[in-house]
């Protein structure tokens, strides 16, 4: 098993798709993405919309190039738990 870190700090969905998109489309073939994605984009308020679009369109590209994905819930702190916007995001990673 060979494991590659791709992850970039601070980066919104929006973000990692295009990147994705590109490295994964050149000499990386995995087998397997695991994706903890939401807490920049709960953090920086991105549009639950365009969150939810950039989950769609990475989930529907990854499975058009035979991928697997494992998508993980943001991270979790105590005062983010409370904040309603963070759960919003949860939820519409729960519903992709």
């Amino acid at each position: 098993v060979t494991v590659l870190n791709a992850g970039i700090g601070g980066e919104t969905a929006d973000a990692t798709v295009r990147r994705l998109e590109t490295a994964l489309d050149g000499a990386v073939k995995p087998d397997l993405v695991i994706w903890q994605v939401g807490t920049n984009d709960a953090l920086a308020r991105v549009d639950l919309e365009t969150f939810a679009q950039s989950l769609d369109e990475t989930i529907k590209w990854l499975k058009s190039h035979d991928i697997d994905l494992v998508l993980v819930d943001p991270q979790y702190t105590a005062s983010l738990a409370k904040d309603d916007y963070y759960n919003r995001i949860v939820q519409a990673i729960q519903e992709t």
